[in-house]
């Protein structure tokens, strides 16, 4: 295991719940923890390029950071750092498959208070790894709860291998949880 972290990410950007907030604009840090497997990681040479797989490419992470903390129009501001948080959480899930756990914390530098602070924040914490349903090994599910955002990788991909009567079996034997890919490709025709 490793831990993968961007620290500090400075934005000057304009989110907040008060109106001077959203036009005058606010300094913001940012922070990523990504506990990750790197086993696995390696850099391939593809097509002279060099291009990470099985790892966290940080840059990508920074990206995406800067993507939700600076939207195009000041319109798509938002008022909440809890609503930060959760859009990069939620956009790394879509990134990434080997997260295992994600911190992000969101720090927005002299906040409007009637007082001296030097910020006030928000860390959103999400552990992704689960049990499977039929083996109980550890693997990592990205669907939170009863909910699937989409992002949850254990049913991507195999669901277009695996007979539709047969989904259905699963999905009636295991209704509340997920498989492993291991476990899943048992049933791939």
């Amino acid at each position: 295991m490793a831990l993968i972290s961007l620290e500090g990410m400075r934005f000057h950007a304009y989110h907040g719940l008060y109106e001077e907030e959203r036009i005058i604009g606010s300094d913001f840090l940012l922070d990523v923890w990504i506990d990750t497997d790197i086993k696995n990681a390696s850099v391939v040479n593809e097509h002279e390029t060099d291009k990470v797989d099985n790892s966290i490419n940080y840059v990508a992470v920074y990206d995406i950071c800067r993507i939700i903390m600076l939207p195009k129009r000041k319109e798509d501001s938002t008022k909440l750092l809890e609503t930060l948080a959760q859009d990069v959480i939620f956009q790394l899930k879509y990134q990434f498959k080997t997260m295992r756990e994600v911190r992000v914390r969101v720090r927005k530098l002299n906040p409007p208070v009637d007082g001296l602070m030097d910020w006030a924040a928000v860390l959103d914490v999400r552990n992704f790894t689960r049990s499977c349903a039929k083996s109980g090994d550890d693997m990592i599910c990205y669907k939170e709860g009863d909910q699937n955002d989409g992002t949850c990788w254990c049913m991507q991909g195999p669901k277009d291998r695996i007979h539709p009567r047969t989904l259905e079996m699963l999905e009636q034997q295991f209704p509340k949880g997920c498989l492993s890919p291991k476990i899943l490709a048992m049933y791939e025709g």
